[in-house]
């Protein structure tokens, strides 16, 4: 087959950053032919800087319409995921949509009912699954080394770092602050460690606990007027078969140290830690603990982490998962092995976080069983 043709809807920062630099790194197996974006000068300036090539729309559904698109990959607000994904996948195109699949449980379901009726393929940027450690663990797991899976904690917390650009602090836009942006990576991995996806109940309470204090915060100061999201939240999801799963996510809480995107999992027989590497933010390592000979003992992997340049970042380090991400991805659409990431898996991600927000708000336990 020829490359493979991708539409990019949404032309910000994680469209430009990711998505764009990792596909990028596949010039024989694809290329990026079409740009839209609500404000056409971020897909005009995205062209410009580079994809010289590529052909811009000013309305996304007219981007859909070209029948030269193979695929698209949705980077807009969360509150627009579900419809734009539903009328790509109605238009025959395959889908990669930017985290969180959605808002709610429900958009995510009819996401994965659109896929289905349509016979295409979608799924969820969940890059952080294709990192060095995340592999290790996952392959622990599944090797049975950690026995039964009975406990996890999802880490998203920043002592203060929240994003001020954008419509991060938007409830419109985003329809929550660090449970849906950055808590969805940890709470991904989690489910994914545990291969559990089965949900009983949910208790959890959100905070605006430092919104009215800007000062210190890494990316500047925000407006607190406009800060209309929770900027810390946490809770416990027990699982059908009894197990437990602590979710932590915050852009701006008292700790003295920061631990985005990482999960503990403790089992029967062992169980594993991934760390904040020693690179600086976007690295990371892992640690897998159990007892052996009649001693305890901690496993850590040699060597250094791998990583890439992918030209203009300013403060992240970006590993080689974003890419190991897209290859996966084009190998499915290749018709190869499918994508890691499935969309009912995202989905259930997606009904944590929502009825982590629900409990929050009725300030109880919500029941799913």
């Amino acid at each position: 087959m020829g490359k493979l043709r991708i539409g990019i809807i949404g032309c910000g920062s994680i469209a430009r950053v990711k998505h764009v630099r990792a596909l990028l790194q596949f010039p024989d197996r694809c290329e990026i032919t079409a740009l839209a974006d609500m404000q056409p000068a971020a897909a005009y300036s995205l062209r410009e800087d580079l994809l010289p090539g590529a052909k811009v729309y000013e309305d996304f559904e007219e981007l859909l319409n070209d029948p030269s698109v193979d695929a698209v990959h949705i980077c807009t607000p969360n509150h627009s995921h579900c419809e734009i994904a539903v009328k790509a996948l109605n238009a025959g195109k395959h889908v990669m949509c930017e985290k969180p699949m959605a808002e709610s449980y429900a958009d995510a379901c009819r996401m994965v009912e659109a896929a289905k009726k349509n016979q295409r393929k979608l799924t969820v940027g969940y890059q952080n699954r294709f990192r060095d450690d995340s592999q290790a663990v996952h392959a622990a797991a599944r090797a049975g080394d950690l026995g039964e899976i009975y406990y996890a904690k999802a880490h998203a917390t920043r002592r203060k770092k929240v994003p001020t650009w954008g419509r991060f602090l938007s409830m419109e836009a985003q329809g929550g602050g660090p449970l849906i942006d950055i808590g969805t990576h940890a709470i991904d991995l989690a489910l994914w460690f545990m291969d559990n996806y089965e949900i009983a109940s949910v208790t959890a309470a959100a905070f605006k606990g430092l919104v009215d204090d800007p000062a210190g915060n890494v990316w500047g100061p925000w407006d607190p007027a406009k800060f209309e999201v929770e900027d810390s939240a946490f809770g416990f999801i027990r699982m059908k078969n009894g197990a437990l799963l602590s979710v932590e996510a915050s852009w701006a809480l008292n700790i003295p140290d920061a631990r985005e995107a990482c999960v503990t999992v403790c089992g029967t027989k062992g169980g594993a830690q991934q760390l904040q590497g020693d690179y600086g933010p976007g690295s990371y390592r892992w640690k897998l603990v159990k007892a052996e000979y009649d001693r305890l003992v901690t496993v850590t992997p040699d060597g250094p982490e791998k990583f890439i340049p992918m030209g203009d970042l300013t403060d992240e380090v970006l590993s080689l998962a974003p890419v190991r991400e897209m290859d996966s991805w084009l190998t499915d659409l290749e018709g190869g092995r499918p994508h890691a990431v499935r969309a009912e898996q995202a989905a259930a991600v997606v009904r944590v976080i929502e009825t982590m927000y629900e409990s929050a708000r009725q300030g109880r336990t919500v029941r799913l069983d």
